[in-house]
């Protein structure tokens, strides 16, 4: 599979199967780097989900940690 052949639903099935919810999102950021340096580099035409793909956020920390 090429960074053209990749789709919002095979996003969201990785992120739905994945265990580590936060490693994951995070993964999803490296992935959208990814596909803008292969854009910029002349690799691919175009993103391919590019503002289609909407991950909800991390809950907000509960507990702070203090000096």
């Amino acid at each position: 599979m090429g960074f053209n052949d990749i789709k919002p639903r095979h996003v969201y099935q990785y992120v739905d199967r994945a265990e580590r919810k936060t490693g994951t999102r995070q993964e999803m950021k490296v992935l959208s780097h990814a596909l803008t340096k292969a854009l910029e580099w002349g690799l691919i035409d175009r993103r391919s989900f590019k503002g289609e793909v909407q991950l909800t956020g991390e809950k907000a920390r509960t507990r702070y940690s203090k000096d």
